[in-house]
């Protein structure tokens, strides 16, 4: 690594940029879990307020810096969230089915708005990461769910017949969609600059439920909770890695 641009992550954590001059490469990361305006609802409140309508700034402002972009979000759209549209507080409700959870139907409404914008602001190899699976036993993290697993899960998965829990199947269902539609337009446009790839990685992580931290992570001893959210390294995250590298289309880009 030649060069860090000021501002290390660890003090601001928003964007980060690695630099490699002798190769002509940076590496690039951007936080906006929400990837719409967002604030707390008040200071030091869990609930947030979501801009529906108002994409984040900084991904936006940032991302025709970079000839490939990778874009992945879910999890935290589940946060206790309160929603607006033209700055006044709203209640989401999906037209074909007034009944959907209401976390859902925001996801569906961010992602069209990312795919808008996409199609129309951007030139370059748009890479789009599908949900990676919780692997949550007993119950969820904040009730005392585990994940004491220690081996794979040893079987073939299909990915247009996998078995997912309801709320998993339903992200995936949306993210899928989203995609599938926005190559469509895509390719209707037919202008060839802007090129979408789909990172599948909802499949490979389905069969990695020993390979979340659980435990074994910085955290109170008074507090213990299971973490089988996220990924130890090595793991599954370095196989996304070379799916990535494996692809000529990202490569030459």
């Amino acid at each position: 690594m030649d060069h860090i641009e000021p501002g290390a992550w660890w003090e601001h954590m928003e964007l980060v940029n690695f630099t490699f001059p002798s190769y002509n490469f940076t590496l690039g990361g951007v936080w906006a879990p929400f990837l719409v305006k967002h604030e707390p609802e008040e200071p030091g409140s869990p609930n947030m307020k979501l801009h529906m309508d108002q994409l984040h700034e900084l991904w936006v402002s940032t991302m025709n810096h970079y000839d490939v972009v990778v874009f992945s979000g879910a999890y935290w759209l589940y946060r206790p969230s309160i929603y607006y549209m033209n700055n006044h507080n709203v209640t989401l409700v999906d037209p074909d089915d007034p009944a959907y959870p209401q976390t859902l139907t925001a996801m569906k409404l961010v992602w069209k708005n990312v795919f808008d914008h996409v199609l129309s602001s951007y030139n370059g190899t748009f890479v789009f990461r599908t949900l990676s699976i919780s692997h949550f036993e007993s119950s969820s993290w904040d009730h005392g769910g585990t994940c004491n697993k220690t081996q794979p899960n040893l079987m073939f998965v299909d990915q247009n017949n996998m078995v997912l829990e309801w709320q998993h199947n339903e992200v995936y269902r949306i993210q899928r969609d989203a995609f599938a539609k926005a190559v469509e337009e895509n390719e209707k446009r037919g202008d060839g600059h802007l090129r979408f790839r789909l990172l599948d990685v909802t499949s490979n992580t389905l069969l990695r439920p020993d390979a979340h931290p659980g435990i074994y992570r910085i955290q109170k001893s008074s507090d213990m909770r299971y973490d089988c959210l996220h990924w130890c390294l090595p793991g599954p995250m370095d196989t996304w890695n070379q799916l990535l590298l494996a692809d000529p289309q990202i490569m030459c880009s």
